[in-house]
């Protein structure tokens, strides 16, 4: 579940704050009624931080021109000037 608090009101309220966020919740932060942040537990954040290994450019061209033959979308040229490769 998450919960949204303003930065005045975390920090009146930090303490339990947190012990919400180590119980499983995530917390994000407000200014003016707009995100400026996120609070998650140290769980959280490593399993986010291990996701996926830095991306090699060439596999992911692949994965998205798959993606967009799937899904159908057009891909056009228009304006786009291409110069003869050099051997």
């Amino acid at each position: 579940m998450q919960r949204d608090f303003s930065i005045s009101q975390t920090k009146r309220n930090f303490s339990s704050i947190v012990h919400e966020v180590e119980e499983g919740s995530s917390v994000r932060l407000t200014r003016r009624g707009k995100p400026v942040a996120v609070l998650l537990s140290i769980h959280e954040y490593e399993r986010l931080n291990q996701e996926k290994p830095e991306s090699d450019f060439l596999e992911d061209r692949v994965a998205s021109r798959q993606t967009i033959g799937k899904e159908g979308i057009e891909t056009r040229k228009e304006g786009i000037e291409t110069s003869p490769r050099h051997s």
